[in-house]
């Protein structure tokens, strides 16, 4: 019953609240009785209270009345909250009440403080709607002067809004092509096509320098993403992104970094060596300055969390990886938590070495979706293989393959890449077994052959310490 899941969500003093509301409401009157109302703000038994003293047809109208006003009991509380919105309804109510001087001066006021504000999606779109709602209510006024300066405005921010929007479209676009299958962007693509956002980006630096920065590192960082693999232009971008941090609010920040260590992450993942420290120390400072959203939110893509992890762990961070998922796994969405902190605890064992452990984490993970999939399978054999429990190694490599080719939302791409990792393990394995020069030259052949591939960095050091039995680990 929707009251009932709803009901489940409010604190002891929202419950309190709830009632009081019920009793004296801002809209509709409920038709519920004074009994309801104070057995519900009593904290009894609601519903043993209901079943003792209501037929189901009472009952049934009683949690239909309950439910609409718990939605409009809501509606407010979020209202009241964001003062944004209160404050424009307001002055919409002063202008249908001929209180015209009143809702002027509000817009003026909030379009003024909009326009000296550092400005991202959130402030192109507020301070549009309100110089379209203030325009509106100047019309007729005989207000010229200040007709004509608000209808520039309105354009300059419309096309501003257009194109920052459509690069940050597109810079999205970039970051989940590789892993979303069946995306529709060819109406969108043939609309970007043929826009020239240099000149609009070179037009905003003298007609609009306030939103200049934005929109220039939107730009440059959808050029970096569209062009072929280049950490010289990086560099360029994160210097221009250091450069205008003061101009930018803590939302794009968070956006821009995410895309900066997308697009370091996806060069290492491309063969492009020695940039490990520099990924390190993006996602640090990031940290330092209080930059969490990519951790608390998750988009088509999963959030950085394992990627703070795997990070520092490239780098031997292992004490930073441990005190980060202590600090941070608690603003992982519920719905991940668990598996996140599971799968990063058995990568930090591989790292160490404590193959048991490893194991003993990644069996607690719930393969929910192919990426949580490819990490149990993975992790577990590589810790059977180390403890060189081959049997049971050979044994998840069949389920894996099974699940590879019948798993429906896996890309192809990404099956293709684990199924490349999946021969190079059953080649470990007959080499191990056999000592066969043949094994072992299958191995380093697939590896040649595509870089890019799931635990590269585990795969390349064993396949070395094989080829070099003084080197390799009793």
């Amino acid at each position: 019953m929707k009251f009932k899941q709803m009901i489940r969500t409010l604190s002891d003093s929202e419950r309190k609240e709830f009632g009081n509301y019920l009793k004296a409401p801002i809209g509709r009157k409920p038709r519920i009785s004074n009994k309801i109302i104070d057995a519900f703000v009593k904290n009894e038994d609601f519903e043993n209270f209901m079943n003792e003293n209501f037929n189901k047809r009472s009952q049934w109208n009683s949690y239909s009345e309950l439910t609409l006003s718990l939605e409009d009991f809501l509606a407010a509380k979020r209202l009241l909250k964001n003062n944004n919105n209160r404050n424009e309804f307001l002055a919409e109510e002063f202008g249908k009440r001929g209180l015209k001087n009143l809702s002027i001066a509000f817009y003026e006021n909030e379009i003024n403080s909009l326009t000296n504000s550092n400005p991202d999606e959130e402030i192109l779109t507020r301070s549009l709607d309100l110089q379209w709602k203030y325009h509106e209510l100047l019309s007729g006024t005989g207000e010229t002067k200040k007709l004509r300066s608000i209808l520039n405005s309105r354009y300059e921010i419309h096309t501003i809004k257009f194109a920052f929007e459509s690069l940050m479209l597109q810079l999205e676009y970039e970051s989940v092509k590789a892993t979303s299958k069946d995306l529709r962007v060819e109406l969108f693509k043939a609309l970007n096509i043929n826009i020239d956002f240099e000149k609009i980006v070179r037009l905003t630096k003298t007609i609009a320098p306030h939103f200049y920065p934005l929109l220039n590192m939107a730009h440059k960082t959808r050029n970096l993403h569209s062009q072929p693999f280049s950490f010289s232009r990086f560099e360029n971008v994160r210097k221009y992104f250091y450069k205008n941090m003061d101009s930018f609010t803590l939302d794009f920040k968070g956006r821009m970094y995410f895309m900066l260590i997308n697009y370091l992450i996806h060069m290492r993942n491309t063969g492009h060596e020695r940039i490990d420290k520099h990924l390190f120390e993006l996602l640090r400072k990031k940290i330092s300055e209080g930059i969490t959203g990519d951790l608390q939110r998750g988009n088509l893509d999963r959030s950085h969390f394992r990627d703070y992890v795997i990070i520092a762990l490239w780098v031997n961070e292992l004490k930073w990886a441990s005190e980060f998922i202590e600090n941070y796994s608690i603003l992982l969405p519920t719905g991940q938590r668990e598996n996140e902190e599971n799968v990063v605890r058995a990568m930090i064992c591989l790292k160490k070495r404590d193959f048991v452990s490893s194991i003993s984490h990644i069996e607690k993970v719930k393969m929910s979706d192919y990426l949580y999939a490819t990490d149990f399978f993975s992790i577990m054999i590589i810790s059977k293989f180390e403890l060189n429990e081959f049997m049971e190694c050979l044994k998840l490599t069949n389920r894996f393959k099974r699940y590879l080719w019948t798993a429906t939302d896996i890309p192809e791409a990404y099956a293709d890449s684990y199924k490349r990792f999946l021969r190079i393990i059953a080649n470990m394995i007959d080499y191990k077994q056999t000592g066969k020069d043949g094994h072992l030259e299958k191995i380093f052949i697939e590896l040649e052959a595509e870089k890019n591939l799931p635990v590269s960095s585990w795969m390349y050091a064993k396949a070395k310490e094989l080829a070099n039995p003084k080197k390799r680990r009793v």
